[in-house]
């Protein structure tokens, strides 16, 4: 699938922060979404759906789409430049991803906070926020969020 739109967007297949349950349900369809899944059967506010074998997990908080974030695997999410695809899930290295953003426009700065340890973390124009974790020696873990706040983007002016 490629994402293209996501990172320029911020919107994924449609889905936006503050859908409700509905718009989710008309977006994507229920085989797609599975079950609710609640942190705590007592607290009902909060509930996530993993679509796509997990690739995709939304986040519902008072039955709005808080967050939603996008883990690339199993050859599932790519960028497609001059009719080729760069499978995310393949990426060596964070300089392969950011040259990606510059050659298909896509704009991009750093967020100096999360940049920590063996972690590097970056927000396109859009604030879609890639985390890039690189704990395992041989590989380097890419995740992509979309916060129904602002929180990274103040985090950073701290």
């Amino acid at each position: 699938m490629n994402i293209y739109d996501f990172l320029k967007t911020g919107k994924f297949k449609g889905l936006e922060i503050g859908d409700n349950e509905d718009l989710v349900y008309q977006k994507f369809d229920k085989k797609i979404l599975g079950k609710k899944l609640y942190t705590d059967s007592q607290y009902t506010d909060m509930f996530y759906f993993y679509a796509f074998g997990g690739a995709l997990e939304i986040c519902f908080v008072f039955h709005e789409v808080s967050h939603f974030t996008v883990t690339p695997h199993n050859h599932f999410f790519f960028l497609e430049y001059q009719q080729q695809k760069h499978w995310l899930d393949q990426l060596d290295n964070f300089h392969e991803f950011v040259e990606l953003l510059h050659t298909t426009n896509i704009g991009w700065r750093f967020l100096r906070r999360y940049c920590r340890n063996k972690q590097l973390a970056i927000i396109t124009e859009h604030h879609v926020v890639a985390f890039f974790d690189y704990k395992h020696k041989d590989s380097v873990g890419v995740e992509f969020q979309v916060n129904g706040n602002d929180r990274f983007e103040q985090a950073d002016k701290v």
